[in-house]
């Protein structure tokens, strides 16, 4: 017999005890289908997880547990998906105190050996061990609190300040700039906006494109080139806003990708190539956050 490794199943419901049902026929169907396929459903490393609102705690249903074959699994405070921590109320908290835990012993372990490099095996070597965790899937770090923006920019600091030599006190926003390395929220926009990019243009998978609603705006009527611009029009593609409360949701808003795409400039959204706009967006981005 073979192990399927990570399985997942979830559902969206106002009913938990309805939703917990449903959840364990799933189970039960799953359970048969990798019977018949020679796979098997490991019940003891099952884990569940309930979100939901803070701000929403006193009338929300509680999940007490739920039965996956004979076993009887408690909800976990805290489940980890493809590298990623995700809690019960999607602060990313556990995930931001991993990433700078494990950043910080990278930059302390190269830290102990920068004088035997130069810049440039420095700066390749924070893009491999430090960078590579800041920037990996970041796009759900959208919207968390600031001072879970803050420990990972000062991880960023503490990079640059590696690779340049900068002392402790002086200021790092130069220093970002002439390293022509974005910063933390920047980066996160970076990754949105990319995303949003390859859906417009059909090249991300159809469980993304379904996320986002299309909104062409209308030709303009009074332009002297009237040709170039209504083609420059056609081109660019804004998102319908999600509707949404702070009451459901808290300080986060769950349609990051229209916030952000929305916000870029024209020639930004209307690039013809990947590599075009990716140019575009960090120049932007760099102007944004640094003049």
């Amino acid at each position: 017999m073979l192990f399927a490794d990570d399985t997942q199943l979830y559902l969206i419901c106002d009913n938990v005890t309805e939703g917990r049902t449903a959840i364990e026929r799933c189970i039960d169907d799953v359970r048969s289908w990798m019977v018949d396929n020679c796979l098997i459903l490991n019940d003891n490393r099952t884990e569940v997880i309930q979100f939901r609102s803070k701000y929403r705690e006193h009338i929300t249903e509680q999940l007490t547990n739920l039965l996956v074959g004979v076993t009887l699994l408690t909800p976990s405070t805290t489940v980890k998906d493809l590298g990623v921590y995700l809690d019960a109320y999607t602060t990313m908290s556990d995930h931001v105190s991993s990433i700078y835990k494990s950043a910080s012993f990278a930059l302390h372990r190269i830290g102990r050996i920068r004088r035997l490099l130069n810049r440039n095996t420095t700066e390749k070597l924070i893009h491999a061990f430090v960078t590579s965790r800041l920037d990996y899937c970041n796009s759900v770090l959208y919207g968390i609190d600031a001072q879970h923006i803050a420990r990972l920019q000062g991880i960023q600091n503490s990079a640059a300040r590696i690779v340049t030599r900068t002392r402790k006190y002086d200021h790092i926003t130069p220093v970002l700039a002439d390293l022509h390395w974005l910063p933390i929220p920047a980066r996160i926009e970076f990754k949105i906006a990319l995303y949003v990019f390859k859906i417009i243009h059909d090249s991300a998978p159809s469980y993304l494109s379904s996320l986002v609603t299309r909104h062409a705006p209308p030709a303009p009527v009074h332009v002297a080139n009237r040709t170039r611009q209504s083609n420059r029009h056609m081109q660019d593609v804004r998102l319908e806003p999600g509707v949404y409360t702070l009451t459901s949701f808290g300080a986060r808003s769950p349609y990051s990708a229209p916030l952000v795409w929305n916000a870029l400039p024209l020639h930004v959204r209307t690039a013809p190539s990947i590599a075009a706009f990716k140019a575009r967006l960090k120049t932007f981005l760099h102007h944004k956050y640094f003049e």
